[in-house]
């Protein structure tokens, strides 16, 4: 069992939530999964081993995940999220994301100063954030 794993076994046990071979089984797919990943995906990647999995145990999986702050779920909007986890080390990071297509970059750096930065100016306290700006690819766009 990988740390991430363990991590999510034991955020489960602190709440007194079972500890299913699924739920483990979400977790580790997703750690092993680099990148930002739809429920589909997932649940199909997870099939070879469980066969019987279900879009639901998926999905409440990763809420699991997300309230235990080893998984971020991006909102992309019309209902559709995709999923990454959220490793050791990690800076928190935000996404472009084409509303045509659906390309997706990273952004790295500079951003979350910002975040902060603003948010003092304004006298915000934040409680959380969404990590994507949303628009057009260049290619979308016409511009490439």
């Amino acid at each position: 069992m990988t740390s991430y794993q363990e991590q999510f076994r034991r955020y489960l046990e602190e709440r007194g939530l079972k500890v299913t071979r699924q739920r483990l089984g979400v977790a580790g797919a997703l750690q092993a999964m680099p990148g930002h990943h739809s429920i589909d995906a997932l649940r199909d990647r997870l099939r070879e081993a469980e066969p019987g999995i279900g879009q639901a145990t998926v999905y409440r999986t990763l809420r699991l995940l997300g309230e235990a702050g080893l998984a971020v779920e991006l909102r992309l909007g019309a209902g559709a999220s995709r999923f990454e986890a959220v490793q050791a080390g990690c800076q928190p990071h935000y996404h472009l994301v084409c509303r045509n297509c659906g390309a997706m970059v990273e952004l790295q750096g500079g951003l979350p100063e910002l975040r902060r930065d603003l948010a003092a100016h304004y006298g915000f306290s934040l409680e959380g954030q969404d990590n994507c700006l949303f628009g057009f690819c260049a290619h979308c766009a016409g511009i490439s």
